[in-house]
């Protein structure tokens, strides 16, 4: 808001010392400015169409920057919604804790790579990659810096799809699973175009010319002293409803009337308080990076043990064994999982020395403190 406040209060001074100018030289000399130049009285043809088109484009812009503004909440909303609607549906599925917990630890994950992508798009690192990861989910393998890189949004919906099926929650008969994950990738890419489609500068920058050319011509074909009084009042206003444009047409980031999507994405990124769930986390979290580093996904839980069959629906009686979950470096074409890490951390140190500043920023863990900006 701050430098709303300063960008319109300079265009007033600036308009202020033109009109005044156009006043002063009018009291010293006896002669307008309208005069000198020897404007007729009536507007010209060439005057009513910089006027018309100044007040056309400003209304358009600010039009169009409205209903991208509703756009971009209608997306944030519904983006909202269907992650939660399909957090609750996934952990009203199962009772038992490491499933429900390594549901909500993929939603965490699925918000840190949606972070990376809207960095890589907007350079924006002044926000921490830390702040999408909950304390909870801190041990979990999911959130290495070498998989953050590694790993985009087409990884995590094969992912998470074959761990839905092998803890038996896709549910192949009632099929209801299957919709909402549909919505939250539909949701998902809503809120991706319009993070990555931005609207054009040079909209404007023509709407700007046309406002400035319309405000420097009122003095001269105007030869009353009241047009040169009242121009910086006009010039403020013009330009107060077009810098309001400029924020409603992308209202992402920490303006006053950008939308609060970091906020929404870490509110999405931490676990449901569950009492079932309390105390399960770091079992949760060994058992998931055992699984997906080795392949071992069996459990010794008297309570919910794995494999074992699943007792109520959906899929009520069929096997849950994890048999054939892939490992993280199976879906990324590696060996081994030290293989894969290898091979990511000398990428990751390569681009570093390139100057790019994404290896350091899913460097989470030693970026605490470091000024991404």
């Amino acid at each position: 808001m701050a430098w709303f406040v300063q960008a319109t209060w300079h265009v007033f001074l600036l308009y202020a010392c033109y009109g005044g100018a156009c006043v002063y030289y009018q009291y010293y000399t006896g002669i307008s400015i309208h005069t000198l130049l020897d404007f007729p009285d009536r507007p010209s043809s060439v005057t009513s169409t910089i006027q018309f088109l100044a007040a056309f484009l400003t209304g358009l812009t600010m039009t169009d920057a409205a209903a991208r503004y509703k756009i971009a909440m209608s997306a944030l909303l519904e983006f909202r919604e269907s992650v939660e609607t399909f957090r609750v549906s996934l952990c009203a599925g199962t009772t038992d804790p490491k499933v429900r917990i390594a549901v909500q630890c993929f939603i965490s994950w699925m918000m840190c790579l949606f972070q990376k992508s809207i960095v890589f798009y907007t350079e924006d690192f002044s926000g921490s990659m830390r702040d999408f990861i909950p304390p909870e989910f801190q041990e979990a393998v999911l959130f290495q810096p070498e998989v953050l890189w590694g790993f985009e949004m087409q990884e995590f919906q094969y992912v998470i799809t074959n761990f839905m099926i092998s803890a038996r929650l896709w549910d192949r008969q009632e099929r209801t699973i299957q919709p909402l994950f549909e919505r939250v990738l539909k949701a998902k890419e809503s809120l991706s175009d319009l993070l990555e489609v931005r609207s054009p500068t040079t909209k404007f920058t023509i709407g700007k010319l046309a406002v400035h050319s319309f405000l420097v011509l009122i003095p001269l074909v105007n030869g009353d002293n009241i047009s040169p009084l009242i121009l910086p009042f006009v010039a403020a206003l013009f330009y107060s409803v077009l810098a309001l444009a400029n924020e409603l047409s992308d209202p992402w980031g920490d303006d006053t009337h950008d939308l609060p999507l970091r906020d929404v994405m870490r509110f999405l990124s931490m676990p449901l308080d569950s009492g079932s769930d309390e105390g399960n986390f770091q079992t949760t979290m060994r058992w998931m990076s055992r699984g997906f580093t080795t392949g071992d996904w069996n459990c010794p839980d008297p309570a919910h043990p794995i494999p074992r069959l699943k007792s109520q629906d959906p899929n009520k009686g069929e096997m849950i064994d994890f048999h054939a979950m892939r490992t993280l470096q199976d879906v990324a074409g590696y060996q081994s999982f030290e293989d894969y890490v290898r091979a990511k951390s000398a990428d990751m140190t390569e681009a570093e020395q390139h100057g790019r500043r994404m290896p350091m920023y899913l460097k989470w863990p030693q970026a605490q403190g470091y000024d991404m900006v």
